[in-house]
């Protein structure tokens, strides 16, 4: 019996492909004309005279080339059971890589055409004027030809096709001894001798491939009720930049958009979601006819716009102000454009996920958050796919992980999931069977389609889903249905029910390297981010006391620029080299755009302060000020500069409190001492009376790290095995003392292989820390270089500086999920404390730590080559500090501390003009050290001001925030700025009470 059902399967095996290569009944070759051209600027076809036949389809030779193919088709009238169409046969290769075409019909966008997307249909016979738009994507040895032809199409052999694979799909899975295997198997082989196969496309043959499709569609399909269940949602992820640039990217979203609105028209049950308010716009500015359609989709209920971001950002390294103005940028986007109020914040592909994200959630109105990228873990698997996240403030998010993946016979689920499904009967049962949470729902989520300029659902996934939706034995019923739909079904499902929890951060054990690839962007990103919150402050102060316009557009524009350059592969290092030419030019664009901004509201606000000093001092942070300042080309001390305020200042030279001889450092805070090869050998603090380093250990040890992981994830990854071997960067080629006024130190230049790094190592009159300013000129590849500081603490856990707060993570190796995170990601700082005691290592714009103990690494650079071979290599400059203090990170002021580090106080000359401000003004003062005012902005609808704050030490406190200025109202907002209640006003001062790392906002109307 088992031989015979073998048999059987292998006889439809071969015959189902028969039939489908009988699907074409007749294909007819066409010649196209063509004219190579550079990226297109409008939708102005190109100049016929131009163009010149093509009659082998051969066009491009190189990566990335551009061109126009042109065709007079003449398409006859079908024949009874027929279909004609145009066919664009491309290229094989990866879709992301490979060719991509954007077709113009008779003078208008008709759809994309790739390798998946061939055929295009008309509506009518006769004469047409057909445009191939092409790009010819990775170009292989034997270079890229199109082919193009007239087919004609039996409509009841293709019908019968898609009626016969899904069921011989559910065989491959199923195991051969179930009744469910001999039950379909049955039936398929009774269709198939239903079928006269002596003469394809006669009378018969027609006959018998109807009474087939009609025998199963009566004996094996039907139960569409049943449960399990699967939704199928239309999907096309799409980045902004990766393997190609920006610009290509606009390309692949009209391309894209394009098809599905094609495939719509063909399937009225299809259904499409998409986020990234960016690609919106981008079909909005270079093709609005399609946009125009898009919102006629969306307002039918068949399009869904959701993912509240502007774009999929990288959760681990933006700011928390990024994350606001990505949900606020994407929300009002989505809100204006289509009405529609965004509620998922939908990111597949990003590389981590961090604990403050659930609070900056809920604050947005935002309930759900849904992604497949935990699924890359490459030690732990996650225990559950539907849960309640808690952030770090305990506020909780639901949280849905989709589990598309294909079931095989006589295997287990895998841990790896996909976000670019298909609509196999192998990968709706596999979806199901990797949903791991079936006690509380009987329903997952399958999102299908192709990516990256792959145009989405394909039309052989559309047929396979017709299918799946009208039931088969052992399969999931199947569904296309709304993303959003699904999720309130779920959340319905799970009411009552002991849904599980999961608190803190979403680790992905993966693309550990991206905390650090491309250093020069990290770096970029974070100045980018101080820049526009202070131009921001500083255009309000402005306004409220120059009179100054605020100048929001513009503001806008700066703040969507550097938007886009957070996406999850241009801000991680992931990108090729050429996107990194175009962020450097955006990068450009931001500094020039900030700055002016910033210099020209901060000199109008400064000339109103009343001081007789011959300088200003304009310090963009919460707490007063008193330490160092730069101006003029060295360091100068000041004191008591007001928290986000002015404060005038005299810069004077004065003796200088470092002391320096030989090997040695000191000043009132620490003696360092320095070793043979320029390590610290010792550092004291004078004040507590501590070492702060282990016993015969060197810190600031520079460590070149062995970097091979495997090369397809060069730049992504940093593998554990990283630590087996290690150079240290010990070539001292020479050591000097240097002054700068207020800062003394010694200079250090370190050689190793081809490359040079040069350190001042730094110690202040007036300031607690010591610095380590580094200029590293870098030429080597495949190494990572670290910072080492074998601190002399005992702690099994450090707290990291995350957005609007910070985490504590393990420091030991006990288990799996401690051992996964060898190396985390940080923003400002992470710092090893006792209970009385600490160590605070800072930067200014470095993401990642490794922590073993209290042994702490600061990774600096990685030199990966791919996707960009040239990766790290040049001039990067950057500092970290360390900082010891009193008590644990919760009660010193290390996060005070790191914001004097990465956002200076700025000094300007007093032109002694001023008159209402009082020498000393603050805009706002908080009486609690633990509340930092992190942003003051003017409000999106440009009634009052914004203000938000956040709790940053875990704690319960009661703020008193009092303004320096005339205040009639203050309202309390979400992060969205919408209104939630009035506050109190009393002497221009509020009392907020703030739960432990909450984010308050504030409108204020003056």
């Amino acid at each position: 019996e088992e031989k015979t059902m073998r048999k059987l399967q292998e006889r439809a095996q071969t015959l189902l492909e028969t039939i489908r290569t009988h699907i074409v009944k007749r294909s007819e070759k066409l010649t196209a004309e063509f004219v190579k051209t550079d990226y297109k600027k409008d939708n102005v076809l190109p100049d016929r005279a131009s163009m010149r036949p093509l009659p082998d389809g051969m066009w491009a030779e190189h990566d990335g080339e551009h061109g126009w193919f042109r065709l007079a088709v003449t398409l006859p009238e079908c024949g009874e059971g027929e279909r004609i169409g145009l066919f664009a046969e491309l290229a094989e290769g990866w879709i992301a890589e490979s060719p991509q075409y954007l077709v113009y019909a008779d003078g208008e966008i008709v759809c994309g055409a790739d390798k998946n997307h061939t055929e295009i249909c008309f509506d009518r016979a006769g004469e047409h004027e057909v445009f191939f738009y092409a790009y010819s994507g990775k170009v292989y040895d034997y270079g890229i030809k199109t082919v193009f032809s007239l087919k004609t199409i039996d409509v009841n052999t293709e019908k019968l096709y898609y009626d016969l694979l899904a069921p011989m799909q559910v065989l491959h899975y199923t195991e051969p001894e179930s009744a469910a295997y001999s039950d379909v198997l049955s039936h398929v082989n009774a269709a198939l001798n239903l079928l006269d196969l002596r003469e394809f496309y006669s009378e018969n043959y027609e006959r018998s491939a109807c009474a087939a499709s009609a025998y199963l569609r009566e004996n094996l399909y039907g139960g569409t009720d049943k449960k399990p269940a699967v939704a199928g949602i239309g999907h096309t992820h799409i980045d902004i930049a990766w393997l190609w640039p920006y610009r290509l990217t606009r390309e692949k979203a009209v391309h894209s958009f394009a098809t599905v609105l094609y495939l719509m028209d063909r399937y009225p049950e299809y259904k499409f979601m998409s986020s990234q308010a960016i690609l919106y716009q981008i079909v909005k500015e270079d093709a609005p006819e399609l946009y125009e359609k898009i919102k006629a989709r969306v307002k039918e209920g068949r399009w869904e716009v959701e993912g509240a971001m502007w774009l999929e950002a990288d959760c681990n390294l933006i700011s928390g102000e990024s994350f606001v103005r990505q949900i606020l940028f994407g929300k009002k986007f989505f809100k204006e454009e289509f009405g529609v109020e965004s509620k998922i914040l939908w990111l597949p592909d990003v590389f981590g996920y961090s604990a403050a994200m659930p609070q900056i959630l809920r604050k947005s109105g935002v309930e759900t958050f849904v992604t497949s990228k935990i699924s890359w873990n490459d030690t732990n698997k996650m225990p559950f796919d539907t849960f309640y996240w808690y952030g770090i403030d305990g506020s909780k998010v639901f949280t849905y992980f989709l589990t598309p993946q294909d079931k095989e016979r006589g295997r287990k689920p895998v841990v790896y999931t996909t976000y670019t499904g298909n609509t196999n009967a192998e990968q709706i049962a596999g979806t199901w069977e990797r949903y791991q949470q079936k006690e509380l729902n009987d329903e997952a989520l399958l999102t299908f389609g192709y990516g990256d300029g792959g145009g989405g659902p394909t039309a052989d996934m559309l047929e396979k889903m017709r299918r799946a939706n009208m039931g088969l034995p052992n399969l999931p019923a199947a569904k296309i249905c709304r993303a959003g739909d699904f999720i309130e079904r779920l959340k319905e499902n799970c009411a009552g029910k002991k849904v599980p929890e999961i608190r803190g951060e979403l680790y992905l054990e993966f693309h550990r390297g991206t905390y650090t690839n491309i250093a020069k962007n990290k770096k970029n990103n974070r100045k980018s981010e101080f820049l526009f919150q202070n131009a921001e402050f500083a255009s309000v102060l402005a306004e409220l006391f120059a009179g100054r316009k605020y100048r929001a557009e513009e503001l806008s524009e700066g703040w969507k620029l550097i938007l886009k350059n957070q996406f999850h592969d241009i801000l991680p290092g992931s990108s090729i080299e050429e996107v990194y030419n175009d962020s450097d030019a955006d990068y450009a664009s931001i500094a020039l755009i900030g700055g002016e901004i910033y210099e020209t509201a901060l000199a109008a606000a400064a000339e109103n302060v009343a001081s007789d000093e011959e300088f200003i001092a304009f310090n963009p942070n919460t707490a007063a000020y008193s330490g160092p300042v730069f101006y003029g080309g060295r360091y100068y001390n000041v004191q008591n500069v007001a928290g986000k305020g002015f404060t005038g200042v005299a810069l004077k030279d004065a003796p200088s409190r470092v002391f320096l001889q030989e090997k040695r450092m000191e000043n009132d805070y620490y003696a360092v001492t320095f070793d043979e090869k320029y390590r610290l050998s010792r550092i004291y603090d004078k004040l507590r009376g501590r070492e702060i380093l282990k016993s015969a250990c060197a810190g600031n040890v520079l460590e070149a790290h062995e970097d091979y992981p495997p090369g397809y994830y060069d730049g992504w990854e940093l593998r554990v095995y990283h630590d087996e071997k290690i150079w240290e960067i010990d070539d001292v080629a020479a050591a000097e003392f240097f002054d700068e006024g207020a800062r003394r130190g010694v200079k250090i230049t370190r050689r190793f292989m081809h490359s040079t790094i040069e350190q001042k190592i730094c110690l202040y009159d007036n300031c607690p820390r010591i610095d380590f300013e580094t200029f590293a000129d870098w030429h080597d590849e495949h190494l990572c270089i670290k910072a080492y500081f074998p601190f002399d603490l005992n702690a099994t856990k450090a707290t990291y500086d995350i957005q609007f707060g910070n985490i504590e993570r393990a420091t030991t190796r006990n288990n799996s999920w401690e051992q996964a995170k060898f190396e985390v990601c940080a923003h400002k700082f992470a710092d090893v404390s006792e209970s009385d005691y600490g160590v605070a290592l800072m930067n200014d714009s470095k993401y990642g730590y490794e922590i073993l103990g209290s042994e702490t690494r600061l990774t600096l650079l990685r030199c990966a080559t791919y996707p960009n071979p040239n990766g790290d290599k040049g001039k990067h400059e950057f500092t970290y500090s360390l900082y010891a203090h009193e008590g644990d990170l919760r009660n010193s002021d290390v996060v005070a501390q790191a914001y004097a580090l990465n956002n200076p106080v700025a000094v300007i000359g007093n032109r002694h003009k001023g008159k209402r401000l009082k020498d000393g003004f603050s805009f706002v003062t908080a009486d609690c050290g633990d509340v930092v005012i992190d942003t003051v902005k003017k409000a999106e609808s440009g009634r009052g001001i914004v203000l938000r704050a956040f709790e940053s030490a875990n704690k319960h406190k009661t703020a008193r925030l009092t303004f320096g200025f005339a205040v009639k109202r203050i309202f309390e907002t979400d992060l969205m700025e919408k209104d939630i209640a009035e506050i109190a006003v009393k002497d221009n001062a509020v009392s907020l009470c703030f739960k432990p790392f909450e984010i308050k906002t504030l409108r204020i109307e003056t």
